[in-house]
């Protein structure tokens, strides 16, 4: 099946790879949680638990993007993607302030995660802003 003529945009080069930067960036930070090797010293230094809530933060920063990247491809309205941050802020809301299911309730991980939402909607408005996608010219528009 051929996914090219689905989407209404396509990403120019340097934003794929803009993308894939991304989220090894978050996935490195994310990894630093559990090996010190690859930790960022600064953070360590003017944020003592910086890793200790680092995994809300990156998690939340790719889950977030990874979606709006896709819907911009498809065409979905940026104020749709501002109202997909609006509902992560509120899952992460209600999960860090009142589900205690296999989680701990941490204010600090809830201000992570909205950091995280942040960085992902600073990511998405780049893209959109640089211009970093193309029309797609195989695209065909299912109306039934």
């Amino acid at each position: 099946m051929n996914f090219n003529n689905h989407f209404k945009f396509l990403p120019k080069l340097g934003t794929a790879i803009y993308y894939l930067v991304f989220v090894l960036g978050m996935l490195l930070l994310f990894f630093g949680r559990n090996l010190e090797g690859i930790r960022f010293s600064i953070l360590e230094t003017n944020f003592t638990d910086f890793y200790q809530h680092i995994s809300n933060l990156s998690l939340t920063a790719i889950l977030f993007s990874t979606v709006a990247y896709v819907w911009l491809l498809m065409g979905v309205k940026l104020r749709a993607i501002l109202l997909l941050g609006i509902f992560f802020i509120a899952i992460n809301s209600i999960t860090e302030t009142w589900v205690s299911v296999l989680n701990t309730r941490d204010p600090l991980d809830l201000v992570y995660g909205i950091v995280g939402v942040l960085i992902g909607l600073v990511f998405i408005l780049s893209i959109t802003y640089l211009k970093g996608l193309t029309a797609n010219p195989n695209f065909t528009s299912k109306t039934d």
